[in-house]
């Protein structure tokens, strides 16, 4: 009984065979920021007792799920109770770096494209790629909410991963979409030409997408510099700015800022496979201090130090 077996329903980790046996403890802190910024707002863990003899697992079938298991990596462990304490003590922080209400890009998803074709799955995961470092809450918006309801007014920019098999109605979507403003990209190699039934479309359906820009595949930190280009009319509006020190867009950070009780907050994840430097800029290039409430020190703006898989919380004086 002293020596309990742990199971997360948090599956960012697994207690089965299909495991890393080394992960590093910094991995429950950093996935735990990222996930409850992304809306994940509580999860599961799971112990029990060993049991006598030679497997610690009721059935000798599991005994594989131990070995190399986070039961054998307590310093993981750890740092997983001490990240959701961590959590709590800044429930109010995490509740509004997840409730940013802008989206302004979206990504657009095909359920018959993801059905009919893999490539969208994989331009998808790219594309998210592309647009994940530049500070944004991104947001996704499927055929079925296009056809039904348009876009929002919050809605500045639309992404179609190569989707192939899309409705008319859809397609009539997004084209009133782009006559609005809304910008779309296409990425990928795959044209759209067809329905949900695999028959072609007519040719003046898809007109439109002639004059759509098309980027195609490439690494992930080229495709975020792609993208930092045709982001800088929102990523602009940003208050705050983290950028690399050569003042490009920083690629590896994932950041997001909020106002709680009339004070800005930053959260800074670094997911790069490196100690990394960043900068914090105000609209007009000025460095903006502040105080990591994590690590309860002051940072300044011309120089913050993030650690492989570190994190920073941040309340900005601007």
């Amino acid at each position: 009984p002293y020596r309990p077996i742990i199971d997360f329903e948090y599956h960012a980790y697994s207690i089965n065979a299909i495991r890393i046996p080394d992960i590093k403890q910094s991995h429950s802190s950093a996935t735990l920021w990222l996930a409850h910024m992304h809306g994940l707002v509580g999860n599961i863990a799971w112990y029990w007792q060993q049991r006598f003899g030679p497997y610690p697992f009721p059935h000798e079938h599991f005994k594989v799920w131990f070995y190399g298991s986070l039961s054998t990596q307590p310093l993981v462990a750890t740092e997983y109770f001490q990240t959701m304490l961590k959590l709590n003590t800044f429930s109010r922080d995490v509740e509004a770096l997840a409730s940013v209400k802008e989206k302004p890009v979206r990504i657009f998803v095909s359920k018959p494209s993801y059905i009919q074709n893999r490539a969208h799955i994989d331009a998808l995961h790219r594309v998210y790629e592309g647009v994940c470092f530049h500070g944004l809450r991104v947001g996704f918006i499927t055929e079925q909410e296009l056809a039904r309801s348009g876009t929002d007014d919050g809605c500045r920019m639309i992404i179609i991963p190569d989707a192939e098999f899309v409705s008319a109605e859809a397609l009539q979507a997004l084209e009133k979409a782009n006559k609005s403003g809304v910008r779309l990209i296409r990425f990928g190699k795959i044209n759209t030409t067809r329905d949900a039934y695999g028959l072609p479309h007519a040719p003046e359906l898809t007109a439109f997408l002639k004059d759509v820009p098309v980027i195609g595949y490439a690494s992930a930190s080229a495709l975020s510099k792609e993208f930092e280009e045709r982001l800088k009319p929102i990523t602009s509006e940003f208050e705050v700015r983290v950028t690399h020190t050569d003042g490009s867009s920083a690629f590896g950070v994932m950041h997001r800022q909020a106002v709680l009780n009339g004070k800005r907050v930053l959260l800074l994840v670094n997911v790069s496979k490196n100690l990394i430097n960043v900068q914090l800029r105000a609209k007009d290039a000025r460095f903006v201090n502040g105080f990591d409430k994590l690590n309860s020190e002051s940072v300044k703006g011309e120089g913050v130090e993030l650690l492989f898989q570190g994190i920073r919380l941040i309340e900005i004086s601007l």
